[in-house]
């Protein structure tokens, strides 16, 4: 029923409209050009941008973009398509989880439910790593629990684990204590030693790779996985601005998780002390950094709502599914039609920089811009490279010193920097931007 009821109606909330509009510069066309690079050389551990090596994150979300280039060719598609299937899988996923802690009825609802968690649905249909992680944070914590009643499960939890941990930097240890919790005396030393290893074959060559080719790699990892967290950050203030991020993130759901989060811990549920673990272990770095995003808590969002179904599921005795489906409503409808129309019904949107950047393929010259889009400009014309113009006299500087080039600008900054018509070729202009050619 899930498969079917997911197919027919919840796979156009990922797909729909889903090129609409232009790539955003970071970190949509930012990652699609690193998945390009790897497509075009083949390497698929020494990443790199604008001709500089990128080890921000690992790679695992970007080979998974450089598999939709393989099918679908380098395309807006092909960059977000990777977190449209896997936001769609995540809704099977939890499913299965949610059936396997607390029962059919529970998992259905969490499933359906998280589909209306706004920035779980935004970051689906965008090209960013946030939902490939969180599909991977359900799918461990699910192969865990299997692993836990049939050691078989143990290697695809190694491979699952794997990739966490090639998605993105520091976070996915945020899952370990709660994975213990779950195989405590349930498995041997003897049973992990064959998962463990498979789980290094996977992670340890692109952390080698790197740490021979990037010195400051070790240093990189955490300062990209953990910002902010000095010794004089308000700790109160951070946990408010966390609330914040969570609440706006995962909308109506928000108080209801709080609520049953309560209770969870009052019930003293074995079920619920996994899960309870993972959101805590998972919460806590914030409370001493002031660089948290409201996308970094998306992986939450699926425990989040599944731990409010669940405490129906086990608390309920009868016409829980009538109450799951009253509650779905009425919690979920307003978000239901805001998101069909902020986030999937959107109206196309092609970008001033996507138009002047594909123009600018027709010229095999260097390209310059004076903005900060320069991920999207290098995705869009096709190159290699893009300089950026800083400073008040860089246009003047650039044509000083530059021979033939292509640069994407605006009027006024031209006029500001006495840039002559005379010195350059119009070739084509799109909204307050113009695409140009000097003529030395």
């Amino acid at each position: 029923m899930i498969l079917l009821f997911s197919l027919f109606f919840l796979l156009p909330v990922f797909f729909y409209k889903l090129s609409a509009v232009s790539l955003s510069s970071w970190d949509e066309a930012w990652y699609g050009v690193i998945a390009r690079n790897i497509y075009l050389k083949g390497d698929l551990l020494n990443l790199s941008f604008n001709g500089r090596a990128f080890y921000d994150h690992p790679p695992f979300g970007f080979w998974l973009q450089d598999i939709a280039y393989k099918i679908f060719g380098i395309s807006d598609f092909s960059v977000r398509f990777p977190s449209a299937i896997l936001g769609f899988l995540t809704i099977i996923v939890l499913y299965l989880l949610g059936r396997e802690i607390f029962g059919k009825s529970a998992g259905f609802f969490a499933a359906i439910s998280l589909a209306t968690s706004p920035w779980f649905l935004f970051r689906a249909r965008s090209g960013n790593l946030d939902v490939p992680l969180t599909f991977l944070f359900v799918l461990s914590f699910y192969l865990c629990i299997k692993a836990s009643k049939n050691f078989t499960y143990l290697i695809p939890l190694s491979v699952s684990l794997g990739f966490l941990f090639l998605t993105k930097t520091l976070v996915p240890f945020t899952i370990i204590p709660a994975l213990i919790i779950i195989l405590w005396k349930k498995v041997t030393l003897k049973n992990l030693f064959f998962p463990f290893l498979l789980f290094l074959i996977i992670v340890l060559p692109w952390f080698v790779v790197n740490y021979f080719n990037n010195p400051d790699l070790i240093s990189r990892y955490f300062a990209i996985g953990y910002p902010g967290n000095k010794s004089g950050t308000n700790i109160w203030q951070n946990i408010l601005l966390t609330k914040i991020y969570l609440h706006n993130g995962i909308g109506n759901w928000f108080w209801w998780g709080i609520l049953s989060f309560g209770f969870g811990l009052l019930l003293f549920r074995k079920k619920y002390f996994p899960i309870i673990v993972f959101i805590i272990t998972f919460l806590l770095p914030f409370a001493f950094s002031n660089k948290g995003h409201i996308w970094h808590l998306i992986p939450l969002h699926p425990f989040w709502i599944l731990v409010f179904f669940g405490l129906i599921e086990l608390t309920v005795k009868k016409y829980k599914y009538i109450l799951m489906f009253i509650l779905f409503m009425l919690i979920s409808w307003n978000q239901i039609k805001r998101n069909w129309y902020e986030i999937i019904n959107v109206p196309a949107y092609i970008s001033d920089i996507n138009i002047l950047s594909t123009k600018s393929k027709e010229y095999n010259l260097p390209l310059y811009l004076d903005d900060d889009a320069v991920p999207e400009a290098i995705f869009y014309s096709g190159k290699d490279r893009v300089e950026r113009i800083m400073g008040r006299d860089g246009i003047r500087m650039t044509f000083n010193s530059q021979k033939e080039f292509l640069l994407i600008t605006r009027d006024w900054r031209l006029t500001e920097e006495k840039i002559n018509a005379k010195e350059y070729t119009l070739i084509a202009k799109d909204r307050d931007k113009i695409l140009i050619l000097n003529k030395r």
